[in-house]
């Protein structure tokens, strides 16, 4: 009888101690600090990415509710696989655990938010534009009408936008045969630095000097790079920071 009353102590003391470990997140390595945790986020759970939305309980959610959700600075997106889909599932951390923890979800807030304006602009009509180009070709929606519109949003100093280039030259390449993409960028330099750049740093793109106006007012934009991609009949397909992870990706969706 001591025997049976001390197994089903200890079952019981194991039993609570499973449950009070259970989806903590010392079960997830990334989460030891916040840099772990940034490089599993940048990695695994790009929120522009095509994925299945989860709730914290496995339950398929919309995207922007999960978007919302992430927002709230009380989940954070982990990533799960089955039979060849991705699933982005909430996780609850515990915002007043850690320093750490708090540092994480509001970061996660951010790209949330982020993502969140970005969905906002899928299916709106590209704006009337009308562009000359450093060569001196113009664009505008007319002659751009029947092709894929890709832009990316720039200036010279933005390490991330100038970083990315190789990887944007590469892209261009692949479809260089095709004449139904055209690639333009529009940056917030003036020609003349533009040109001198330029001359040193290769980038496939057509170029469109001094267009801060309507990136931030036009278009609405306040980070860099943002890529945009405009469908045939004009129409916003889809926006995104990352061109080098998630260009070549959606240009194979679209252009099929």
């Amino acid at each position: 009888m001591r025997f049976f009353k001390a197994y089903r102590y200890l079952s019981l003391v194991l039993y609570f101690s499973f449950l009070s470990c259970e989806n903590k997140p010392q079960n997830y390595p990334f989460l030891k600090d916040f840099m772990s945790y940034l490089t599993y986020f940048n990695q695994n759970t790009g929120l522009s990415a095509d994925f299945i939305p989860l709730n914290e309980q496995g339950d398929k959610i919309s995207r922007v509710d999960f978007l919302e959700s992430l927002s709230q600075k009380d989940y954070i997106p982990i990533r799960e696989e089955e039979d060849g889909k991705v699933f982005y599932k909430l996780y609850r951390l515990d915002k007043d655990k850690s320093s750490t923890n708090d540092q994480i979800l509001t970061t996660v807030a951010q790209f949330a938010e982020i993502e969140k304006n970005f969905m906002s602009y899928e299916g709106q009509a590209f704006p009337s534009f009308n562009m000359l180009d450093l060569k001196g070709k113009r664009y505008d929606n007319q002659n751009t009408r029947g092709k894929i519109l890709v832009l990316k949003t720039w200036f010279i100093r933005c390490h991330a936008c100038v970083e990315e280039m190789p990887a944007m030259n590469k892209i261009v390449k692949v479809f260089d045969l095709r004449n139904d993409i055209v690639f333009l960028s529009l940056a917030l330099d003036d020609e003349k630095n533009l040109k001198e750049f330029l001359s040193k740093k290769s980038f496939n793109y057509a170029t469109v000097a001094n267009q801060e106006n309507f990136i931030e007012n036009t278009l609405g934009f306040n980070s860099f790079p943002t890529h945009i991609i405009v469908s045939k009949s004009g129409r916003i397909l889809k926006v995104f920071s990352d061109g080098e992870r998630y260009l070549p990706y959606y240009l194979a969706k679209y252009l099929k």
